[in-house]
């Protein structure tokens, strides 16, 4: 009886870590999508701003309500959202790394070998500097 209970413990640990590495990819998904929206409305925004109209106005629509705003704050406002939701998408990423090494763990696995990120832009002019042919 006792083995059986640690063994439905043990499934339950493995099916909600599992779930949550799922969830964790759902948002990142649905942030990217939202993310190419904003990127989607700001080169409409952008393209409106370049017909020399700089005090014309555009409607915004914020969850389930429209307000109209000069066309450089709009623009001002989708540039905040998107940055906000790209550093949310690269934090989930982030945290996705741990919960799949989680997991693994919890399988009797090895943890992943390569948890490669990408340089820096300090790093990036630092190998330009020292390897001139590095673009």
């Amino acid at each position: 009886m006792e083995n059986s209970l640690e063994y439905i413990d043990y499934v339950s640990q493995l099916e909600e870590a599992g779930q949550d590495i799922l969830i964790d990819k759902e948002r990142i998904i649905d942030y990217s999508r939202r993310n190419n929206a904003l990127r989607e409305g700001k080169r409409a925004l952008q393209s409106e701003l370049k017909k020399d109209r700089p005090t014309s106005k555009t409607w915004l629509c914020f969850g389930n309500m429209f307000i109209k705003c000069h066309t450089t704050k709009a623009l001002t406002i989708v540039e905040k959202d998107e940055k906000m939701i790209e550093d949310e998408i690269n934090s989930l990423r982030d945290n996705l790394k741990v919960k799949v090494d989680n997991l693994r763990k919890l399988e009797g696995k090895s943890e992943h070998k390569f948890n490669l990120t990408p340089l820096s832009k300090e790093e990036m002019k630092a190998m330009r500097h020292l390897l001139p042919t590095v673009t």
